[in-house]
């Protein structure tokens, strides 16, 4: 966790025109794709972390699998949440609990919620959801 806090990924992430999972993901792609440039291979790799996490599609109506992948093209796909094993779930636990951003707090601990049936993670993310919707609405979106 240490490493990932020597990147500013909060700072990309609140550039997005909405304070909403798929606009911070766009940003924060972009960024990924900026440091992979600058052959910077582990802040790549944070941006790119975090982005899939945020990229994946919300799809609420679906209890087995309600995180998808946001785009499918032949036979490649972007991030699913079967994609991330214990260890990196582990650390979407500590970006979860780091975060001062509501839309990713709530995303990662949706997700937290998902594959592992934490009730404080699903209460956190109700709350940040319900936050982030104040959010929007507050911006007439």
């Amino acid at each position: 966790m240490l490493e990932i806090s020597a990147y500013p990924w909060e700072t990309a992430a609140l550039e997005a025109e909405l304070p909403i999972c798929h606009d911070m993901a766009d940003c924060l792609l972009k960024k990924a794709s900026e440091l992979h440039a600058a052959n910077d291979e582990f802040g790549e790799r944070v941006y790119r972390f975090i982005g899939q996490l945020a990229f994946m599609h919300l799809d609420v109506g679906n209890d087995d699998a309600p995180f998808r992948a946001a785009v499918v093209m032949g036979t490649k796909r972007s991030a699913t949440l079967d994609d991330y094993d214990d260890e990196e779930l582990a650390l979407v636990h500590d970006l979860a609990v780091t975060t001062r951003i509501s839309a990713l707090r709530a995303r990662f601990s949706d997700i937290l919620w998902v594959r592992h049936k934490d009730h404080a993670a699903a209460a956190q993310a109700a709350t940040d959801y319900l936050e982030t919707f104040k959010k929007v609405d507050h911006l007439e979106k």
